[in-house]
C-alpha cells in the first residue's frame, strides 16, 4: 500500500479499524491539517460555500462536484515535512 501523504510503500496493519492510508499518524495529521486548510481557503475565495459543502456531506462522498482550481502554495507540514507536489486537483 501506498502513503497517501508521502507515497512511501507501507504494510497497513492487520488487527482491524478504518483502512490504513498513511505509513504514519503525522502523516495523516498532516494530511488532514492541509486538507482543511485548504477547504478555508476555498471558502475564503469564494470558490465554494459553505452551503454546498454541507450539501455535499448530506448526499454523500460519491456526489462530489468536480473542482478545476489553480495549485495553491504548500504550507510546511508539522516537523519540518513539505507536502508532497501534484499537479492534479479535483475538477470543477
Amino acid at each position: 500500500m501506498q502513503c497517501l501523504w508521502c507515497g512511501a510503500e507501507f504494510q497497513a496493519r492487520s488487527t482491524g479499524g478504518s483502512r490504513q492510508r498513511f505509513c504514519q499518524p503525522r502523516h495523516r495529521v498532516a494530511f488532514h491539517t492541509l486538507a482543511r486548510r485548504w477547504a478555508e481557503a476555498m471558502v475564503e475565495s469564494g470558490t465554494v460555500t459553505t452551503a454546498e459543502m454541507r450539501a455535499i456531506v448530506r448526499r454523500g462522498n460519491a456526489a462530489l462536484p468536480p473542482v478545476r482550481l489553480a495549485p495553491l502554495a504548500t504550507p510546511a507540514a508539522s516537523e519540518g515535512e513539505t507536502a508532497p507536489q501534484s499537479s492534479v486537483h479535483a475538477v470543477r
